[in-house]
């Protein structure tokens, strides 16, 4: 729930699709099935000041939000997306306005409440997400895929 252009309570229980206006802030769309991906969005939200909502691929939010966002039959789930001023930046393309959205957040001074809580669903016993390889796969996909997307209402 915004509280205003700077300030924001995130709490897992009430946020929801229709209450997130993802034209007024960034949102960070990213794989919640990734224990790597998981660590990113930590970070991402720590060092932006929570500035930056995030969200999973996978979660209610997530699959609601994308298909609001991108075209139908388009799989937004093969990199991370910051949608940010009626565009979607995929994987490579998202690195620089992330890099400017953290900086300006950093500016920000920290208020509100910080409830964060991260629907993770892998396991290392699942999924090899934490393994270097993993690691080093994670960080060619990123250095070789990137997308725009403009939003339209």
């Amino acid at each position: 729930m915004l509280l205003d252009n700077r300030k924001m309570s995130y709490n897992r229980q009430d946020l929801n699709a229709q209450k997130i206006n993802y034209f007024r802030m960034s949102l960070l769309i990213y794989d919640n099935k990734c224990y790597l991906c998981e660590k990113f969005s930590r970070i991402v939200r720590r060092l932006s000041h929570w500035t930056i909502a995030v969200i999973g691929h996978h979660t209610e939010q997530g699959i609601s939000i994308k298909s609001k966002i991108f075209p139908e039959g388009f799989d937004a789930n093969t990199m991370f997306w910051l949608v940010k001023d009626k565009k979607a930046y995929g994987g490579r393309s998202g690195l620089i306005p992330l890099a400017f959205n953290i900086i300006k957040g950093m500016f920000k001074p920290l208020s509100g409440n910080y409830d964060y809580a991260i629907d993770l669903q892998c396991t290392t016993k699942e999924l090899s997400c934490n393994s270097p390889s993993d690691f080093v796969r994670r960080i060619l996909m990123l250095i070789k895929n990137g997308k725009k997307i403009t939003i339209e209402n």
